[in-house]
């Protein structure tokens, strides 16, 4: 796994070990928080982002769900596959930005 994450670009998921070897090995994390928080429980450096959940359980690190019925569950509903996107869109941008001006200053433009 440290040999995958190490090659990787980035990495989404869940707040978990992979997230946190991702982090120790300076691959940037998108990370998804539902009981757990990302203050708390996240990589500190700014290169990670994370996308948490807005429920009133949220950040409670509860082993269960405190709801049932419909509700049950229903951060996994209440973070919504835009804003996962929009945060992981947000890194890629991130990375290239920063890969384009290491590449500038490596290969300075000769016009300047």
């Amino acid at each position: 796994l440290s040999a995958v994450l190490n090659q990787s670009d980035i990495l989404l998921t869940n707040d978990s070990g992979p997230m946190h070897l991702a982090a120790a090995l300076d691959t940037p994390v998108v990370g998804i928080f539902t009981c757990t928080s990302s203050e708390r429980s996240g990589p500190a450096d700014s290169c990670h982002s994370f996308v948490t959940t807005q429920l009133s359980c949220a950040a409670s690190y509860r082993k269960r769900c405190p709801y049932s019925g419909k509700k049950h569950m229903a951060c996994h509903d209440e973070i919504d596959i835009d804003r996962v996107w929009n945060a992981l869109s947000h890194s890629i941008k991130k990375q290239l930005d920063e890969k384009i001006k290491k590449e500038d200053d490596i290969y300075p433009s000769e016009a300047a």
